[in-house]
């Protein structure tokens, strides 16, 4: 038995491996605990990964190759009973270009690097509803734009400012966004009739994700509301450029889910 760090997906999408031996054990955590176990077929390649460990709700993943050793469909059964099924598309050069979520809810374009630059979102009905695009300056994420499908004249835009010390010490990959690994300071999201948000991230000394402040600048520059660091939601009013008045509540308390 092995132990190897890894995570399932990234295990698939590397394709097949002789190298790979029944019983492996993948470390996902911190903790160096083992957190799953992969089942190969005789050829081996890689087509379960079990979660037994996570008691509450064990996990599975089941993939499948093409005959060249490239992942082309993977589900996740969740201990509840739900699954969640991709496909995956790739080019002659053995790029992954295309990732579609199975139930039509979702397909995704990306980068010769492999880094996602647009998907759309679809109703049940399979109509568009969404379009998201992404652009990168090397793995740093820069700008993420969102589009109401048939009202394109409505969108917002979100730039991103990393905590450079973070990112250089953890080697990231694309834009960092996973409960261990932030390393976004701040991101600005402007709307298209220039109502601004203006978020700030911080991480505490285990180097979980606080969720410090946030600010809804209109566009004449003012401060409409904002939720301090405490979590409190507060709205602001004004006479010209005079405040006049500040109403407080505790009612938001994450600013991660203040409203523009």
């Amino acid at each position: 038995m092995r132990i190897l760090t890894a995570t399932s997906l990234a295990i698939a999408l590397a394709g097949c491996s002789t190298a790979k031996v029944p019983g492996d054990i993948f470390d996902m955590g911190p903790d160096a605990s083992p957190a799953a176990e992969e089942v190969l077929e005789d050829v081996g390649c890689l087509v379960t990964i079990s979660y037994p460990f996570k008691a509450d709700a064990p996990e599975k993943d089941h993939l499948i190759y093409d005959q060249d050793g490239r992942l082309v469909r993977s589900r996740r059964t969740y201990g509840d009973g739900l699954e969640a099924e991709r496909s995956y598309t790739w080019s002659p050069d053995g790029r992954e270009v295309v990732r579609e979520w199975f139930d039509g809810s979702k397909r995704s374009q990306l980068d010769p690097e492999g880094k996602v630059i647009e998907s759309t979102s679809y109703d049940q009905d399979g109509t568009p509803t969404w379009r998201e695009e992404l652009s990168y300056d090397g793995d740093l994420l820069v700008e993420r734009k969102l589009f109401r499908l048939g009202d394109e004249a409505h969108y917002s835009t979100t730039s991103y400012d990393y905590d450079a010390d973070r990112v250089t010490r953890q080697g990231y990959q694309n834009h960092v966004d996973s409960e261990d690994e932030w390393a976004i300071r701040y991101t600005y999201t402007v709307q298209s009739d220039g109502l601004k948000m203006v978020r700030g991230f911080d991480t505490d000394g285990d180097g979980a994700v606080e969720y410090k402040t946030a600010v809804v600048i209109a566009p004449s520059g003012l401060v409409e509301r904002g939720v301090d660091e405490n979590g409190e939601l507060i709205d602001y009013e004004y006479q010209g450029e005079q405040c006049e008045s500040v109403a407080a509540s505790w009612a938001a308390a994450d600013p991660f889910f203040v409203d523009l």
